[in-house]
């Protein structure tokens, strides 16, 4: 007898759900996002990014072309203000990502069950159980997504203006590309698929935005190339023109760096500052740069934190969709577990304390394995009472328990921590500054929170204003002061150089009888010179006789 097709409604529904899932994400990130510059969930970058976006400038390094130019498209919104804008963009990007996670626990359930071969040993579904049977293999790929989703450290990053949400899109994208270009049942299909193409120009414009998905995305694709490359005829020469048409992104950095925006570290327009910001020069020493004594405490930390996204039972769940995924295709559980690991450990030893935010692709692959292992726990409770109609009520009222439990308990742990909506510290930190400010005045701004928001208040905020931030911290570079001295010719730039104490004493000096100077602190490198005569939340340098 021949088998019957999936009915009409039901042959969309995986498109269906990825549907929903995006607009309930979307929806839950746009509502609790911040409604501008924000200092939590480790965002401090925010108000910087905001403002390169807003002045065609280069972030810090990477230079992050790619956030730039998605942000120049998102600033098109009419919602709230510039800062908003990006937030919005990353709850686009992270209910995309969602979304492509469920596709992609999809995908992984048809590897740990051998989906089209059991398929064809069942034979067709009565019509009394075909929208159940057609819906049970959906529910492991949706909690994937739903734990995903409501998981705490991204949907933190989800919220705020920041280039992790965007990075999530990129490795949810390549991977699933990739892997159902891999599962391709149909070989003709497959060689004139052009998904390798467009995983390696997404992979290059990914690059863009963050280097950590060079780590996530590259074991999986080996395994998916791998493959092709013995067997099957894959055009190289096209895959290498699509991954350097998305990296030439980079070109962005030296042309705006050549305009001379206020936010241009590193000045790119020349070949020294260009790869001072793609090679990451100034965090370079941070990666393994945890000392020894703390080794144990940022391990704990990782634990802690894993636990936290998944809560126990995410990864019992996690445990078993590993152990599935071992028994059906090793080599793609290798290459997911390789990633997994190589993140948190990157993660973990990376000197920064937010450094955990490195931790979303690991996330996602551990999404991934909960898909493997809830779906096997789903087929153990259903394996028997799909056959006796009298139970399908109360067995299916069990399985969406305890497809709903996991993300439950996240949101239960974590939900002070959801909202952002009545966020103001950021945004009212430099309007309470400025206001104090005299006309003209140089304000020397140290810490992120600090000289990020006023850069956002004075480049975005108040464009015409007539104060001009300088970061103590930066002066000590070269590429700044010149990139100070062309915006500013007013200012006294010449014969500056040394070391960051005598160049910093050096520049209020030459500037301090022509305009006010003032500080966010009380400057101990510069309070031997000067009197620090505090006038509301800054400092006045008063040179002493």
């Amino acid at each position: 007898m021949a088998m019957r097709s999936p009915p009409q409604p039901l042959r969309y529904l995986a498109w269906l759900i990825a549907f929903l899932l995006f607009g309930l994400f979307f929806s839950l990130y746009a509502f609790f996002a911040p409604p501008g510059i924000t200092w939590s969930n480790d965002a401090a970058d925010s108000a910087e990014l905001a403002t390169a976006v807003r002045s065609w400038g280069v972030a810090h390094p990477p230079g992050y072309p790619v956030y730039i130019l998605f942000g120049k498209v998102f600033e098109l919104i009419p919602a709230g203000d510039a800062a908003h804008r990006l937030a919005l963009m990353s709850a686009f990007f992270g209910a995309v990502s969602v979304s492509l996670a469920y596709l992609l626990g999809r995908l992984f359930c048809q590897v740990a069950f051998n989906a089209s071969k059991e398929q064809a040993a069942r034979g067709p579904a009565q019509d009394s159980q075909a929208g159940l049977s057609a819906l049970l293999p959906e529910l492991g790929p949706a909690l994937a997504a739903l734990t995903l989703g409501f998981s705490p450290i991204f949907w933190g990053q989800a919220i705020v203006p920041e280039v992790y949400a965007l990075n999530a899109f990129f490795v949810t994208g390549v991977g699933w590309l990739l892997l159902s270009w891999r599962l391709e049942g149909d070989s003709a299909k497959r060689a004139r698929s052009k998904r390798p193409l467009l995983a390696a120009f997404l992979f290059g414009l990914g690059m863009g935005n963050h280097f950590t998905l060079a780590v996530a995305v590259l074991p999986l694709a080996m395994v998916a190339l791998w493959r092709a490359f013995r067997s099957e005829g894959v055009r190289w020469a096209h895959m290498t023109g699509a991954l350097a048409l998305g990296l030439a992104v980079y070109v962005y950095l030296p042309i705006a760096a050549g305009q001379n925006p206020p936010v241009n570290w590193g000045d790119a327009s020349t070949f020294s500052g260009f790869m001072w910001q793609v090679s990451g020069a100034p965090y370079q020493s941070y990666i393994f740069g945890v000392q020894s004594s703390i080794v144990d405490d940022r391990v704990v930390d990782w634990m802690k934190r894993i636990v936290d996204q998944f809560q126990g039972v995410g990864v019992a769940l996690a445990l078993v969709g590993a152990w599935r995924l071992w028994a059906f295709d090793r080599w793609l559980t290798g290459a997911t577990l390789f990633s997994f690991f190589a993140l948190s450990i990157y993660a973990t030893f990376y000197l920064t304390h937010d450094s955990y935010v490195f931790l979303i692709p690991a996330v996602i692959i551990g999404a991934l394995y909960i898909a493997a292992g809830s779906q096997h726990v789903l087929r153990q409770i259903t394996s028997s009472g799909l056959d006796a109609p009298k139970k399908t009520a109360s067995i299916l009222g069990a399985v969406v328990a305890m497809v709903l439990l996991v993300p439950l308990l996240s949101v239960f742990r974590f939900s002070d921590e959801y909202s952002l909506r009545q966020d103001s510290a950021a945004r009212a930190y430099a309007p309470h500054v400025v206001s104090q400010l005299p006309a003209g005045a140089i304000v020397l701004a140290d810490s992120d929170q600090r000289l990020f928001s006023l850069w956002y208040h004075r480049y975005v905020t108040e464009p015409d204003a007539t104060h001009i931030v300088v970061s103590r911290s930066l002066l000590q570079f070269e590429w700044y002061r010149r990139t100070l001295s062309a915006r500013y010719p007013e200012l006294e730039m010449q014969g500056l150089g040394g070391d960051f104490r005598g160049v910093l004493r050096a520049f209020v000096k030459k500037n301090i009888d022509a305009k006010p100077v003032l500080s966010v602190i009380d400057d101990p490198d510069l309070r031997e010179l000067y009197a620090m005569r505090q006038e509301g939340p800054l400092f006045r340098l008063v040179p002493k006789s």
